[in-house]
């Protein structure tokens, strides 16, 4: 079974399949699991998933202290128990994250999985007070925050009008990439304050609040003005 787990990590479906695949398992429990009183009155795995995901809404602290026991034995079998346990979770921010960066579900399964087999393999042996909401908190917010860095890249890139950049490992971006931007944003139309204002919060880094208020305008005017501009790039593109 942890074999299995770990070749399936990439799968884009592999919540569904591992709760099926334990669902028809008829595998006994792990030896680790005759130490721990809880998990020695279950049957073995299938009943361990189908435990924490039928309770998973009613019974959060009956869960959480299954999915610790599971942590704290520490095998593969137990940890793959414990992500398929988590599926209710991990399904729910897999849908919330793919609706607010409008990307596929897919990507932000396989993306959230992987996560989570990892943080999985990191908490194991030890014992944690409530880990369904904290594993699933943590993956859920590494994976949002891997969103948040691609989105950014995305809106750099049409900044500097080529996907990979010739920025330098610093972060720092050369002096041709500003000089081939400003030519492409006068040739787009742009004004000056739009084009310092695009350059500075998508590749600079300049938060909008700042940006707009050491230009005197408001957030909503900057944040339109820059619509605008990056439309207009877009368009010329």
């Amino acid at each position: 079974m942890g074999r299995t787990v770990v070749a399936m990590s990439a799968s884009r479906t592999l919540l569904q399949r591992l709760a099926d695949e334990f669902a028809a398992s008829s595998a006994s429990p792990p030896a680790s699991w005759t130490s721990d009183p809880m998990l020695a009155a279950l049957c073995g795995p299938a009943e361990a998933v189908t435990v924490c995901r039928r309770r998973w809404r009613t019974d959060s602290t009956g869960v959480n202290r299954l999915v610790s026991a599971l942590l704290h034995a520490g095998d593969p079998v137990s940890c793959a128990v414990v992500l398929a346990a988590l599926g209710p979770g991990l399904d729910a921010a897999i849908v919330g994250l793919a609706g607010r960066w409008r990307v596929d579900r897919r990507e932000v399964e396989a993306e959230l999985v992987a996560n989570a087999w990892a943080r999985i393999s990191e908490a194991a042996g030890t014992r944690l007070g409530w880990p369904a909401r904290i594993l699933v908190d943590s993956i859920r917010d590494q994976a949002r925050t891997a969103l948040r860095r691609a989105a950014r890249r995305a809106d750099r890139d049409v900044v500097l009008g080529v996907a990979g950049s010739a920025a330098t490992p610093d972060g720092l971006v050369a002096v041709e990439d500003r000089v081939g931007f400003e030519g492409r944003a006068r040739a787009a139309g742009l004004s000056p304050a739009a084009l310092t204002l695009v350059w500075a919060t998508r590749v600079e880094a300049v938060g909008l609040a700042e940006a707009a208020s050491a230009s005197g305008r408001s957030l909503v005017a900057a944040r339109a003005m820059r619509a605008r501009a990056e439309r207009a790039l877009r368009a010329s593109a």
